[in-house]
């Protein structure tokens, strides 16, 4: 679940909301909360994050997210693999 920026010419990204390098733990949650994965949040901003997961893990197009102590459940969706 990340939104990747358009690459400028000279290579910098544009992105919606700056990210803020962070090491969380998470789980994945879908299935109707069956199934689940641990991964961690590599980085995050107000408009996605970059997730760390098993490379054999594959997830579904739609997920709930738990991130960190916050124990806040937030739908989110795979935009990049």
């Amino acid at each position: 679940m990340t939104n990747l920026p358009e690459r400028e010419a000279d290579g910098s990204e544009r992105r919606v909301a700056p990210r803020v390098r962070t090491l969380k733990r998470a789980k994945i949650l879908f299935n109707n909360h069956y199934s689940t994965f641990d991964c961690i949040v590599r980085n995050i901003s107000s408009t996605g994050a970059l997730l760390a997961i098993d490379e054999a893990a594959h997830l579904p197009k739609v997920f709930d997210i738990i991130i960190g102590e916050e124990k806040v459940e937030r739908p989110a969706r795979l935009v990049y693999r």
